[in-house]
């Protein structure tokens, strides 16, 4: 895997979390379940569906930047060993990937721009879904 991910606040919102009761929850965890596969189908996506193997890229400072490494691959067996409560845990997740590649690579390297990317894609892809905090 080529590309880094950081870490950092992750930008959410403010306000109370979404929790979602019985009835709900499972539509929601569907909605979820799609989001993230809507992110590994995103052109854009490969170098962020696994954790970073900083030692085979020679990163060998990666992991006293980056304290709380996050990638697509995790968030998915998260979200299938239903570790995800609420909508807003997830997103956190899902930010943290963007927000650990801008710290370590920098916004305007090619990896940040994706990140950037992929981060206006997801966003479009929780506010389509109803998952939008707010």
């Amino acid at each position: 895997t080529t590309g880094a991910a950081g870490s950092g606040s992750c930008g959410i919102g403010g306000g109370n979390p979404i929790v979602v009761e019985a009835p709900a929850l499972q539509t929601t965890l569907l909605a979820m379940r799609q989001l993230v596969k809507s992110l590994f189908s995103h052109a854009s996506s490969k170098p962020f569906r696994e954790p970073v193997d900083y030692l085979k890229l020679q990163l060998f400072h990666y992991p006293s930047v980056i304290t709380k490494p996050m990638d697509l691959g995790t968030i998915q067996k998260r979200l299938d060993q239903s570790a995800y409560e609420r909508v807003d845990q997830l997103r956190a997740d899902i930010d943290l990937v963007w927000e650990n590649c801008i710290t370590f690579n920098g916004a305007t390297s090619w990896i940040g721009k994706e990140a950037g990317t992929l981060r206006k894609f997801a966003e479009k892809k929780f506010v389509q879904a109803k998952l939008s905090p707010n």
